[in-house]
């Protein structure tokens, strides 16, 4: 069956649309029962103005260029960061999975040595000397970790590792300062030197783990 014959057969134009073909094959459908062969004949028809339809949108014939492929969802573009966050000197980067679970207790076990360390000061005697063993070792534990693990320049790693040392212990001073660990014990804790270190070592556990 040619492409004339299937116009003629549904009664269609050939500029009528999918809507128009589709209406005119179920009407004949509905009148034709019983008569397989006619029905089949309509089939035929329908399926070649059908892919005949297909064609002239694919090539964008006689389809206005306002809707020409309106049925193919447009794909949104990628939201871009904000410029803001484009231009800060570090970028967010998790640590390997299989990485995470140690550095976490390593840190985690700095953090309770120095608190230990704080603890273990003889009552009615505040303590103001910093555990330095540790936060050297999370210092040193940093730079490994981030030029090791995540490839970061010897340089920048250092100085990721010193902002986030630095962004701890402002952290734990301010909130010591307003605290005062000293005059009112957290518990038995009141060394002023050990509550500020413990902010200084997860400061350095977070660089590590979300910074590069």
């Amino acid at each position: 069956m040619s492409i004339d014959e299937a116009y003629d057969l549904l009664g269609v134009k050939e500029e009528a649309g999918f809507d128009e073909i589709l209406g005119a094959k179920n009407k004949l459908t509905s009148t034709s029962q019983g008569d397989t062969d006619k029905i089949m004949r309509i089939e035929t028809a329908y399926d070649i103005l059908l892919m005949q339809s297909m064609k002239k949108r694919l090539k964008g014939e006689g389809v206005a260029q306002s809707v020409r492929f309106a049925d193919v969802a447009r794909r949104k573009p990628a939201k871009q960061a904000p410029a803001a966050l484009q231009n800060l000197p570090v970028k967010v980067e998790t640590l390997p999975t299989n990485t995470v679970l140690p550095v976490s207790a390593a840190f985690i076990g700095l953090s309770i040595w120095t608190l230990a360390q704080g603890l273990a000061d003889p009552a009615g005697r505040v303590s103001n000397d910093a555990p330095g063993l540790q936060i050297a070792l999370a210092l040193g534990a940093s730079v490994y970790l981030l030029t090791d693990k995540k490839r970061v320049p010897r340089g920048r790693a250092v100085g990721i590792t010193v902002a986030g040392l630095l962004l701890g212990v402002l952290i734990g001073g301010g909130l010591q300062s307003w605290l005062r660990v000293d005059i009112v014990p957290i518990g038995s804790l009141a060394s002023p030197a050990a509550f500020v270190s413990e902010f200084g070592i997860l400061a350095l556990w977070a660089s590590v783990a979300l910074l590069a």
